[in-house]
C-alpha cells in the first residue's frame, strides 16, 4: 500500500497535534521537524545524527562531562594556587584528602635568597612533619657551568651526577644549588600517591634551575619515613627566605 501521510493544512503555523489519555501533547509538529514530549523509550535505536561543523577555539568549564567510569566529581581539579610571596616557608594546608590518590605540585618561576627550595610535609594538625634526618631522596642531575648568563648557558655540556640524601625538613628537589634571585624560570613538577595513608610515603619530581652561572635540571624520587599520614605542603627556603616571585599550583587525579 502506499504511504499513510498525516500533515496539517498548508498554512504556516498549523500543526498535527498527538495527545495521550490525560490530554497532554506527545508529539506535536512544526512548520519543519516535530518535538516529543512526556515520552518513555524503550530500547531504541540510535541513528548517528549528522554534526555540523563546530565553532574554532578552545573549549572550557565543561561541568559535569566525566571520562568514562568516573563517578562523583570531576577528574582533575585544582585543589590550591597561590603566588610565592616573601617569607621563610609557604603552607599547603589540607591539600591532601581522600577524594584523590595522586596529586601533583607545580611550583614556578621562584627563587630563593641564598639559599635552596625544600619540599616537606604537614601532618593533620598543620604542623610540619620534621625530625631528624627523616626525608630521604634519591636524585639524578646534569649542570652546566654557562660563564655568563642569559641565552649563553646552553652553549656548553652538561655533566652527569647521582647521590642521595637525607634532610630534617624536607626533599631537597633541587640538590643544594641555590635558587638566586634569576630570571631563567626555575620549575618543579612532583608526584604524590595517597599520601593520607601511613605506609605510602614515595615521591617523584623533575625540576630545572639556575645558580649564578649553572643550568641544573634534576630527576629525584624519595621517602619521608614516618607513619604520620600527609594532609598538607611546605615549600620551605632552607635558609633566609623565598623571594616575592613565582607560583604554585596543587591538583588532584581519581583512579
Amino acid at each position: 500500500m502506499a504511504n499513510l501521510i498525516i500533515k496539517p493544512q498548508n498554512t504556516s503555523g498549523d500543526k498535527v497535534i498527538i495527545q495521550d489519555q490525560a490530554g497532554g501533547a506527545v508529539l506535536t509538529t512544526a512548520d519543519s521537524g516535530a518535538t516529543i514530549a512526556n515520552a518513555t523509550l524503550t530500547s531504541p535505536t540510535l541513528v548517528t545524527p549528522a554534526l555540523g561543523t563546530p565553532a574554532s577555539g578552545v573549549v572550557t568549564n565543561l561541568s559535569g562531562v566525566l571520562p568514562v567510569g568516573v563517578t562523583g566529581g570531576a577528574f582533575q581539579a585544582k585543589i590550591a594556587s597561590g603566588a610565592i610571596t616573601a617569607s621563610a616557608y609557604i603552607d599547603i594546608q589540607g591539600c591532601f584528602t581522600s577524594d584523590y590518590k595522586f596529586y601533583k605540585l607545580f611550583v614556578g618561576g621562584y627563587s630563593v635568597n641564598s639559599a635552596y627550595l625544600e619540599i616537606g610535609f604537614l601532618d593533620s594538625s598543620n604542623a610540619h612533619i620534621a625530625a631528624s634526618n627523616i626525608y630521604y631522596s634519591q636524585y639524578e642531575q646534569y649542570y652546566s657551568n654557562h660563564g655568563s648568563g642569559g641565552f649563553n648557558l646552553w652553549t656548553t655540556t652538561p655533566t652527569a651526577a647521582a647521590a642521595d640524601q637525607q634532610d630534617d625538613h624536607g626533599f631537597h628537589v633541587n640538590n643544594t644549588w641555590q635558587q638566586r634571585d634569576e630570571t631563567e624560570g626555575h620549575m618543579l613538577e612532583m608526584l604524590f600517591y595517597d599520601p593520607n595513608s601511613t605506609t605510602h610515603n614515595h615521591v617523584h619530581w623533575f625540576s630545572t634551575c639556575t645558580d649564578t652561572q649553572y643550568l641544573i635540571a634534576n630527576q629525584g624520587w624519595g621517602v619521608c619515613n614516618t607513619s604520620t599520614a600527609k594532609h598538607g605542603i611546605r615549600l620551605n627556603a632552607s635558609a633566609n627566605n623565598l623571594d616575592s616571585r613565582g607560583h604554585f599550583a596543587v591538583y588532584g587525579y581519581r583512579v
